[in-house]
């Protein structure tokens, strides 16, 4: 049972975005590029690890990392999305905490698919083999 307890937490752990980003635009345009040119951004876009934001000229745009930080970026400037949050280093002021459903339905349905998995591993949870 405690083995089973360990390997839901390991996989509760593995479904939290490592970098999930939202882009909020607020002033002017952005785009975002996930290795295949830049593509128009709006409020809400997300963003993950490798991902660049690029900030037109007379625009701002704020970086919200799920942890709970954010990161305000400049007219002209691109960020690349680092693979850690830059608050864990405590380097930008807190902001609250986002995540769009998108991630909550998908972490539900690892992890269910992973209790379903162990079950199935340790036998079901039946009786003992003689």
């Amino acid at each position: 049972m405690i083995r089973f307890l360990y390997v839901v937490a390991v996989l509760i752990c593995a479904t939290l975005p490592a970098a999930a980003a939202t882009v909020q635009v607020n002033e002017g345009t952005a785009s975002v590029s996930r290795g295949d040119g830049f593509q128009p951004a709006s409020s809400g876009t997300q963003v993950g690890a490798g991902d660049k934001v690029l900030v037109s000229e007379g625009s701002s745009v704020t970086i919200i990392y799920s942890p709970g930080c954010q990161v305000s970026v400049s007219a002209g400037q691109v960020v690349t999305i680092p693979a850690e949050a830059p608050c864990l280093a405590g380097v930008v002021e807190s902001a609250p905490a986002t995540m769009g459903m998108t991630g909550y339905v998908i972490g539900g349905v690892v992890i269910a698919g992973a209790v379903g998995a162990a079950v199935g591993l340790s036998g079901g949870g039946g009786g003992h083999s003689p």
